[in-house]
């Protein structure tokens, strides 16, 4: 039977705009990294200190599915943190009595104490022995690395005085820019994963010809080919090289032959460093990658300002594409398929929309952009990029029908809505005069929304939206989504707006929107006394 690594919650907690009970999978994937990053990221989102342990990463067997809960899986959790920080904490009391203990040593073992109810001695009769075998595995993983790296120290010089003689022979065409020559080769991926280096973060940035390497980037761009391994493109990295090379011209062209670089010079990446750690990350996890190759234009090294410098040309004459026309072409993200569907079930909305740019122009003819209208749907659903995988077809049907009986609802109570949709308001008067055509008022909207589906199951009880004031003046939004009279285009501005829509139609204020409205209250009272 296949393992899964289960994200579970010990403890109940607001995660992702929801209560999560204790024992509910918030996450089920195959590998203990993926389970570790997914209850990293979520833990991050809990900042108080409570909340501190509230998650936690399990194995087992047993078939879950994310959003239930699981008795058996939370005692198995429960029990192994406890292991875990009482293992840890007999550590520290082993460290303290040996007089290496750290500054904070004892005041961590006082709050194990105190959390998992043990004295000194029991913690002693329980754990030492699981601490003094905890202390021999990392001694002995300390010791392996030292080996490995007096092995490394004693053949560095006899390998050093044989690399001189070997080189890396490659296809490719040597051509010339600004008068310099250059060559563009062909090099198989387990070549590049080994020879190319770039600056390491030790180094100064005024030392260095490249910017940090971002792990995350480099993740996503692995990810990316291992989930596409017939269909990706890699665009060509750019290197400089420290030591003369050699060109053998084949077939009776001076261009196109072999290029011969010795195996002792340095290969720094110019451009593409996260390129090269992804290829190395991806070989890794598919080693049929190891054949294939990639486009390398490689200078010769003219010196750090002169690396420095072709950095700043290659990366400041690149215009990315904006967000909006990303979403448009991907298709390979499932949860823009399904916006983009949906928008197409929605002619009129669908007219509304800016699929090129990230933000709405002054002049444009749209009301919103797909980036806007993307997380609209996420505010409404509480399904985004990242959960969009766990939702089920019968599912998505009923968001859809949802969607479409929230908008015919919008059209039919909001004051101005279908005129505004319809484009009997021009777009431009309405970013000029009503508040309704906003980003940050949609949020708010789908915020409202969503709260409305997640109490009835069912979009119902909107027909209150009729004493909405459209007017971006109305002092109904001061201070909300508008502040002295521009747009508020916050967390605060959208969930007071959300508030406000939630008094209007008589629904509860959950905790988050409650705490803005109490915080933000006076300062309305201030502003119109």
């Amino acid at each position: 039977m296949p393992t899964y690594f289960y994200v579970i919650a010990l403890t109940t907690c607001q995660l992702e705009s929801r209560l999560r009970s204790a024992g509910e999978i918030v996450g089920r994937h195959s590998s203990k990294i993926d389970a570790d990053l997914k209850r990293s990221r979520l833990q991050q989102k809990l900042r108080d200190a409570f909340y501190r342990d509230a998650l936690w990463v399990i194995s087992s067997s047993e078939a879950v599915k994310v959003g239930e809960t699981s008795d058996s899986l939370l005692k198995a959790a429960l029990a192994n943190q406890r292991h875990r920080h009482c293992v840890e904490a007999m550590i520290e009391v082993l460290a303290e009595e040996g007089g290496t203990g750290g500054p904070h040593s004892q005041a961590f073992i006082s709050s194990m104490l105190m959390r998992h109810q043990l004295s000194l001695d029991q913690l002693r009769t329980e754990f030492a022995e699981d601490a003094n075998r905890e202390l021999e595995r990392r001694g002995a993983q300390r010791q392996a690395v030292a080996e490995q790296r007096a092995r490394t120290v004693a053949v560095q010089a006899e390998v050093k005085r044989d690399l001189n003689a070997i080189t890396y022979s490659f296809p490719a065409v040597r051509g010339i820019q600004a008068g310099r020559e250059y060559f563009a080769a062909q090099i198989p991926y387990a070549v590049v994963a080994k020879l190319f280096v770039f600056d390491e973060d030790v180094v100064p940035p005024e030392h260095r010809a490249q910017r940090l390497l971002n792990e995350r980037r480099a993740k996503a761009i692995a990810d990316y080919m291992v989930d596409n391994p017939g269909d990706y493109v890699l665009p060509a990295l750019t290197c400089s090289v420290s030591a003369e090379m050699s060109f053998e011209a084949i077939g009776g062209s001076h261009q196109v032959g072999m290029l011969h670089i010795p195996m002792s010079a340095t290969l720094l990446i110019n451009d593409g460093q996260h390129r090269r750690h992804a290829i190395g990350a991806a070989l890794s996890r598919n080693p049929a990658f190891a054949n294939e190759t990639i486009s390398v234009s490689i200078y010769y090294d003219q010196g750090l300002q002169r690396a420095q410098q072709m950095f700043a040309d290659i990366n400041s004459k690149q215009v990315r594409p904006s967000s909006a026309i990303n979403a448009l072409y991907d298709q390979r993200n499932p949860f823009n398929t399904w916006v983009l569907a949906l928008l197409a079930k929605m002619p009129d909305i669908q007219a509304r929309i800016d699929f090129e740019n990230a933000s709405v122009a002054g002049k444009s003819t749209k009301l919103w952009s797909l980036v806007a209208f993307k997380k609209f749907v996420s505010i409404l659903t509480g399904i985004g990029e990242a959960n969009f995988s766990q939702a089920d077809p019968a599912q998505l049907q009923r968001l859809e029908l949802a969607i479409a009986e929230f908008f015919a609802q919008l059209r039919t109570y909001v004051p101005d809505w279908a005129s505004m949709v319809d484009g009997k308001i021009a777009p431009a008067d309405v970013r000029a005069q009503l508040v309704i055509g906003q980003a940050v008022w949609l949020h708010g909207l789908a915020l409202m929304g969503h709260q409305v589906m997640q109490r009835h199951r069912a979009v119902k009880g909107l027909e209150r939206l009729a004493l909405v004031s459209p007017s971006r003046s109305s002092p109904m939004w001061e201070g909300r989504c508008v502040v002295l009279g521009k747009m508020q285009m916050t967390a605060d501005g959208i969930k007071a707006t959300a508030g406000k829509l939630l008094q209007l139609i008589n629904m509860p204020l959950p905790s988050d929107i409650a705490q803005v409205e109490k915080r933000l209250t006076p300062a309305r009272i201030a502003a119109a006394a």
